[in-house]
């Protein structure tokens, strides 16, 4: 028998190449994935950032004026990783009509014991319908505040913004919108 030489055959090398490789693929396609993944959280990120700063802004500094603040059209911002794309929404809200009692009281009763009919009590008891804007406007001229009759305003603001990661396509738009909606006041 011919003793064999020490060594590693090209043929057992590649064998062994071969086995790791297959090992090693699975590990980086993981990490591919981890990689991706925090990519696509930290865009997420900014966009609720974004949102959250966009919404502020709208309630908190600008001006009360619907034409202004509502942008019905996609608007595409770039913000550090992330492209993102807004639209923001607005829809006036009419004040609700709420009922203000009136009450009148009557004389009291001989010896402090009531001896009305309950029927007639509750005719002594009227109410009346009025616009909430009608009464804080008479309050407003009570004070002496000069007002006009379009003070007391209030309208739905929302807000919808769509992210992407940098660099990849449109297509991923649209995957995960936030949405903020919030009532705006002018009082």
């Amino acid at each position: 028998m011919k003793k064999r030489p020490a060594g590693v055959t090209f043929v057992e090398i590649m064998v062994g190449v071969l086995i790791m490789g297959m090992a090693i693929l699975p590990i980086v396609r993981m990490l591919s994935g981890v990689s991706s993944g925090t990519k696509s959280d930290r865009s997420e990120a900014e966009a609720l950032q974004f949102a959250s700063d966009m919404m502020d802004n709208i309630l908190m500094k600008m001006d009360y004026d619907p034409g202004i603040i509502a942008s019905p059209a996609w608007q595409i911002v770039e913000r550090g990783h992330t492209d993102i794309r807004y639209q923001i929404l607005v829809r006036p809200v009419a004040w609700p009509a709420i009922i203000k009692p009136v009450i009148r009281y009557h004389p009291t009763c001989a010896d402090g014991v009531e001896k009305t009919a309950i029927g007639q009590l509750e005719t002594d008891i009227l109410s009346e319908t009025r616009d909430l804007a009608t009464i804080d406007k008479e309050t407003v001229d009570r004070l002496g505040i000069d007002a006009s009759q379009n003070d007391f305003d209030l309208m739905d603001v929302k807000l919808i913004v769509d992210w992407k990661p940098k660099g990849t396509a449109d297509t991923e738009f649209m995957k995960n919108p936030i949405i903020l909606i919030s009532r705006k006041a002018r009082l």
